[in-house]
């Protein structure tokens, strides 16, 4: 955590609300950033199982926005044409709200149990960033499967556990 943060705390949150009620928080400076962890579960799913729902708060204001499938879009053109992205209503939605929602500087976001505050691993412990545990989640699962050894929980997997629709 930067020193800014550990003093006032981050600028943007996203909150996994069950019913309601959060359960898991994501903070971060860099509200791109932290929407970047779920563009594409939101492209492929379009949102999330009720009773879920997620919402990110600039918590400089207290301004809270609920994220819907129509905040999220593929590329239309260009050299990234298909790819997932925020959509003009999203990104017009963060600007009325910060004129500055565009900055990017930030680190590793802190991804927590919204009542106890406990830290959950974003990648698990195994992984230091998305490409390392893009390359080897797949390999470690079987690995463990076959070994007897419980998994870590991680972000990635909360994630799914409400996004992806059954």
């Amino acid at each position: 955590m930067g020193i800014f943060s550990s003093l006032f705390g981050y600028k943007w949150s996203m909150y996994f609300r069950n019913d309601g009620a959060i359960e898991y928080a994501m903070h971060e400076n860099s509200v791109i950033r932290i929407l970047g962890y779920v563009l594409t579960p939101f492209i492929e799913h379009k949102a999330p199982k009720p009773p879920w729902d997620v919402v990110v708060n600039f918590n400089v204001t207290q301004h809270w926005l609920k994220l819907h499938e129509d905040h999220f879009m593929l590329t239309q053109e260009g050299p990234y044409k298909g790819e997932p992205t925020l959509s003009p209503l999203l990104l017009s939605e963060l600007a009325s709200i910060d004129s500055n929602f565009r900055t990017r500087r930030g680190g590793e976001p802190i991804f927590e149990e919204g009542r106890t505050k406990k830290k959950i691993p974003v990648y698990g412990s195994r992984y230091s960033s998305v490409d390392n545990f893009a390359q080897n989640a797949g390999r470690d699962a079987i690995s463990d499967a076959f070994s007897g050894r419980e998994r870590e929980v991680n972000y990635y997997q909360i994630c799914n556990s409400i996004l992806i629709q059954s």
